[in-house]
């Protein structure tokens, strides 16, 4: 498969899911949908899979030892079942979700699309379950949610 398809597919990807910038997903920039924030990086100099990497948030300081421990655990579950991990980004300083996605010729826009927004919802639930107020901004958040004045 080549790049172009790739590019044409993220674009449509892009357009599907109402995002500002239609290139950046090609590019592998983060983009953001419904509060979570993701990139898709292509590793078919190795394989027909892309990696789709999304933002969990920062952990507060005083949950990392919990969430670790927590994130331990699904790392185990999840073995074999997805070829997912959970990672730390250093340099935003975030908890992230790693996936393979199998891309080829018949992967389609809205087979793509479907698949982010199942990931995007699991991130959401995740926050509003074991990540629930352990995140960074979490609680300024949820206070501007439910009383804002606007």
């Amino acid at each position: 498969m080549s790049e172009a398809y790739l590019e044409k597919l993220c674009s449509d990807v892009s357009r599907a899911l109402h995002l500002e910038d239609i290139n950046a997903l090609a590019k592998g920039e983060y983009v953001s949908f419904d509060g979570v924030d993701f990139f898709l990086v292509s590793t078919f100099t190795n394989d027909q899979k892309a990696r789709l990497v999304l933002n969990l948030g920062e952990i507060e300081q005083d949950y990392k030892a919990e969430i670790y421990e927590t994130i331990f655990a699904m790392q185990g579950m999840l073995d074999g079942s997805l070829d997912a991990l959970f990672d730390y980004d250093q340099i935003r300083s975030c908890l992230m979700f790693r996936v393979k996605l199998p891309i080829n010729l018949n992967t389609s826009a809205e087979g793509l699309v479907s698949v982010i927004k199942s990931f995007v919802m699991q991130i959401q639930e995740w926050r509003s379950t074991w990540l629930q107020n352990k995140l960074l901004g979490s609680d300024e958040q949820e206070k501007n949610q439910y009383f804002s004045l606007a």
